[in-house]
């Protein structure tokens, strides 16, 4: 009620949004490709002289969509896919390789599956791959069936698009790959060091070990990395670094009491009534008909309800953030696991036609088996049996098992199913169920017991938010904030005088959606386009307001932004990256602390740290320890019983070589062989070939201009 009221309160604006719309839509139209009004184009940009539309670039997002996306996020990735489709399109031209509209079809439902696709079809409860759904789904795709939802389409297509890259992607680098060769002398060069596989007792000393402020950072030591790395931060484009105060918004001790009261007057309503399902609705609460275990509870409740009588009424306590009731509403011993087995028919609840038709059938197939089991033994015909029909007429991937599902515990399954064989079905009972999923045919076959209780509660919760009130008044600060300080200079004195820390969001580009810590999205996003239209100095007038929606909508902190510098492409000066390479820099000299307590010696770990434990281990090459080239470059070159210390990526490594095996360098055109396989290996598990396909196209991004 309280949101219907600010929408009338503010009809005003609503009208005056539509009318901006619209002025849009008419403004769009003359800037259009053959409008009249306002020069420029309507495209996002070009790849190779090939021009990307607005129409297509949003038909491409709109395939992408996902909730439980970013769209910024979907945005870049949608962006870098077509980068890639139109580089190996190229590509292919030049080589002569594509993918055929047969060659498709055999990775989308064929004998050779795409990886992508069969990620996308693993059924989520058994765990398996769902290959009639997929064919069913597919063929009614491809016939244009019309009833399909059009966001299975979008789905479908751009599933399509990324088997396909990535099929051109596998050719392009087999091509590449067969042409590359390792020459005599550089097997020759590299055969002495080269390992098949290195036991190593090791022990690695966390940089924590060291506190942050046992450590001094000077900005010579910040240049001079930046020197020794320059290639991992010099950029092909400007930069800008926004400075920023957060201006958090926290519930106030009179917010708290306020929500506890309510629950308060809730709970004795609860406690009350007798339809547990629809009042929790009303209030939107949870009621899981699934027994939880003791210790699956929140600590700060368990014991009083495990002590409670069936209708009792919990709290309200606190827990993780939130206000809680929690309603008794039965106990029992329950199973610690279940063997089932069934037969899906596949039926969507929304063709109720379908469903009838599944059910017949299913019904058809309990009545053949009951039947059947009434026979003696040696009379029953092994054509009919539960194993047989689920071959010939199950519709999932456990149909070539018998429909098993194996021992399993009541997490996974969907409620229906889950409440049937734990609760409700007799060991060798036959059972017919709907679900999301078709009409079943369903058996217990097994069940173990320890003989724990388990109890059946329903919560009512309440996240702790800042009021509305509360929420306008941090609004109001930031507002007066910046109409007090117009500039970079007069905002950090402020900040400095009223105990605010200044923050700063470094190497932004212009299609950049994060900035610094803050939380990617629209006001992230908003804070980039305007650090690409300001002055160095400026401060934005505008306040940028970070929404808490992943519980309950409210507005967690305003934020006040300045320009601090521009920085053109190239190798950026030390100020536009230092919080990046701070940390980096903290690392290194924690590691040189670390390194010059323990030298080279693996016992002096122990009597140094003691909480730091040696592990003895085989690494085989040329993987060898993932994610640690400096590691792996000392293990090879290391005698047996000879000992290193290193500066890794994860720590401070100490090693001790206690065995190795050196790749046979007496058959030169073996060795020769090995290392191009590994050569080509490399290059297929690395991003290398398609970065340098990548940095050689001529790519114009103007997404910023629409996004």
């Amino acid at each position: 009620m309280a949101l219907l009221g600010e929408i009338r309160r503010r009809s005003w604006l609503l009208i005056f949004m539509i009318a901006l719309g619209m002025g849009g839509f008419l403004l769009m139209d003359m800037s259009g490709p053959g409008g009249g009004g306002l020069s420029g184009g309507q495209n996002v940009g070009s790849i190779n002289g090939k021009k990307i539309s607005i129409q297509d670039y949003q038909r491409r997002l709109n395939q992408r969509q996902n909730p439980n996306v970013n769209s910024f996020e979907n945005n870049k990735s949608v962006w870098d896919q077509l980068v890639l489709e139109n580089i190996l399109d190229d590509e292919g031209s030049n080589l002569g390789f594509g993918v055929s509209g047969n060659e498709l079809r055999d990775l989308m439902t064929g004998d050779n599956i795409s990886p992508i696709v069969y990620r996308n079809f693993v059924n989520p409860q058994t765990g398996q791959f769902d290959k009639n759904n997929l064919v069913s789904l597919y063929n009614r795709f491809t016939d244009r069936d019309q009833t399909l939802p059009l966001e299975t389409k979008y789905a479908i297509r751009d599933l399509e698009e990324q088997v396909v890259l990535n099929q051109k992607v596998s050719k392009l680098s087999s091509i590449v790959g067969s042409a590359l060769y390792t020459p005599k002398w550089l097997a020759e060069k590299q055969k002495s060091g080269q390992l098949t596989s290195a036991e190593v007792s090791y022990a690695v000393i966390p940089f924590a070990e060291i506190p942050d402020n046992q450590v001094n950072v000077s900005d010579a030591d910040l240049t001079g990395y930046l020197n020794n790395n320059a290639h991992l931060y010099k950029t092909d484009e400007e930069t800008r670094t926004v400075e920023y105060v957060s201006f958090d918004v926290e519930a106030t001790e009179e917010d708290k009491t306020n929500i506890r009261s309510g629950l308060d007057t809730i709970a004795r309503k609860f406690r009350d009534t007798d339809d547990v399902e629809q009042f929790v609705q009303n209030n939107y609460g949870t009621y899981d008909t699934r027994y939880v275990m003791k210790d699956e509870l929140s600590t700060e409740v368990a014991d009083e309800l495990f002590e409670s009588a069936n209708g009792d009424v919990v709290g309200p306590y606190l827990d993780d953030g939130y206000y809680r009731i929690t309603k008794l509403i039965d106990r029992r011993a329950v199973p610690d696991s279940v063997k089932s087995r069934h037969i899906l028919i596949r039926a969507d609840r929304n063709n109720p036609a379908a469903v009838i038709d599944a059910r017949k059938t299913i019904d058809s197939l309990k009545t053949i088996l009951e039947a059947e089991r009434k026979k003696k033994r040696r009379k029953r015909s092994p054509q009919i049996s539960f194993d047989s029909l689920a071959l010939n007429f199950g519709q999932d991937g456990t149909s070539t098992t018998g429909g098993d599902l194996g021992y399993q515990g009541p997490v996974g399954f969907v409620n229906e199913f889950r409440d049937l064989i734990f609760y409700e079905a007799e060991k060798g009972e036959l059972n017919v169920l709907e679900t999301q999923f078709g009409v079943h045919l369903v058996e217990v076959t097994g069940v173990k017991s320890s003989g724990k209780t388990g109890v059946r509660v329903a919560n009512i919760s309440q996240y702790i938010t800042p009021s509305k009130a509360t929420q306008d008044g941090r609004y109001n600060e930031a507002i007066e904030f910046v109409q007090n300080n117009k500039t970079l200079e007069a905002m950090r004195n402020a900040a400095q005088q009223n105990g605010m820390s200044i923050q700063k969001a470094e190497a932004l580009k212009i299609n950049d959606y994060t900035a610094g810590a803050l939380d990617p999205g629209e006001s992230s996003r908003s804070i980039v386009k305007f650090a690409f239209n300001a002055s160095p100095g400026d401060v934005s007038p505008a306040v940028f307001t970070f929404d808490e929606d992943a519980v309950d909508f409210y507005n967690d902190a305003y934020v006040v932004a300045a320009l601090g510098s521009v920085h053109p492409a190239g190798m950026p000066p030390v100020d536009a990256v230092r919080s990046i390479i701070t940390q980096q820099v903290i690392k290194e000299k924690k590691g040189n602390v670390i390194q010059s307590k323990i030298g080279n010696n693996l016992d002096a770990v122990s009597s140094n740290y003691a909480d730091v434990s040696t592990e003895d281990r085989t690494f085989n090459f040329p993987l060898g320890m993932p994610n640690e080239p400096k590691v792996n470059a000392a293990i090879k070159g290391l005698a047996n019983g000879q000992t290193k210390t290193v500066v890794g990526d994860a720590g401070v490594y100490v090693i001790k070589m206690n065995s190795k095996t050196e790749a046979d360098g007496s058959d030169m055109a073996k060795l020769q062989n090995t290392l191009g396989t590994q050569t080509r290996q490399e290059m297929l598990q690395s991003t290398t070939l398609i970065d340098a396909l990548k940095k050689k196209a001529d790519v114009s991004d103007q997404r910023f201009t629409f996004y």
